[in-house]
């Protein structure tokens, strides 16, 4: 029930939902849902996809590991497009098919093939995505898919375009912030009070989201003190990544205080923002 809805997740997508898409240097959620089923937990496996399809509601490849098929400008659960498909008399021969190779990945390969050879490429596609899901190596599968593996990940052409532009942002990020952050962790450890209180004043009012990422390097070490001013910044920051750097420290962090201040910033947000990465991690 739970896979025939997500084929109805709304193709629009809330501006918080956009900024929810996939941290550069996380797992994809659709690697994450693959891995997943084939693990055998099929509740991660909806979960993951329903957050990938709020994410990116018209990637072909995540909609076809959620069993819908597009039809015209629609995307819908196989069982409406069969019966669209009925009308060329097609659907008859295909269940039977369908039936007969249910389970295997050879099934799956044969299946696939057939709806090629009649066009019906929707079907087509949804098959190879069930091989992957049995044999993520399988190269036909990855070649009629259009997925390629990078850095252990399986992604399309536009998945990867958008993580090598994400990582150069990220990189660029990098370079931009982590100056300017060890010269204030260094007035921050010093012994002069004015240049410390001029330091945390300025780490303060960082607003910019792309800095969490430097921010967490340049202070990873950092003593209890320093750390809870890191924890005051990402919980000032209304993002995905302020919630990912919150949880890391909420759970990881050595210092009681730290874990705790982490824990109550995250308390003041909703679940779906740290919800879903803490049971991935679990």
């Amino acid at each position: 029930m739970f896979s025939a809805l997500l084929c109805f997740i709304p193709r629009e997508v809330t501006a918080a939902d956009s900024e929810r898409r996939e941290d550069s240097a996380s797992t994809p959620l659709l690697q994450l849902a693959l891995e997943a089923e084939l693990s055998g937990d099929n509740v991660k496996r909806q979960e993951y996809l329903a957050a990938r399809l709020r994410a990116t509601p018209d990637d072909p490849a995540t909609r076809w590991h959620a069993g819908c098929v597009r039809v015209g400008d629609e995307w819908l659960q196989v069982q409406i497009a069969e019966d669209q498909v009925a009308q060329k008399g097609l659907v008859f021969e295909y269940r039977k098919l369908r039936d007969q190779y249910a389970g295997t990945v050879n099934g799956q390969v044969a299946l696939a093939r057939w709806c090629r050879k009649n066009k019906l490429e929707e079907h087509e596609l949804l098959h190879w995505a069930a091989v992957l899901s049995f044999d993520p190596t399988n190269r036909d599968a990855r070649s009629r898919l259009g997925i390629r593996e990078y850095r252990g990940m399986l992604l399309t052409k536009t998945q990867l375009d958008e993580h090598k532009k994400s990582q150069k942002e990220y990189e660029a990020a990098l370079s931009r912030w982590k100056p300017q952050l060890r010269r204030w962790r260094k007035a921050m450890e010093g012994a002069d009070a004015k240049e410390r209180e001029k330091a945390v004043a300025e780490l303060r009012l960082i607003e910019d989201v792309t800095a969490l990422p430097a921010l967490d390097e340049v202070f990873s070490d950092a003593d209890e003190e320093l750390l809870l001013e890191v924890v005051g910044v990402a919980g000032a920051i209304n993002e995905q990544l302020g919630a990912d750097l919150l949880l890391k420290y909420a759970v990881a962090a050595e210092s009681a205080a730290v874990r705790d201040a982490a824990a109550s910033e995250l308390g003041k947000r909703s679940l779906y923002g740290f919800v879903p990465a803490l049971l991935a991690n679990m």
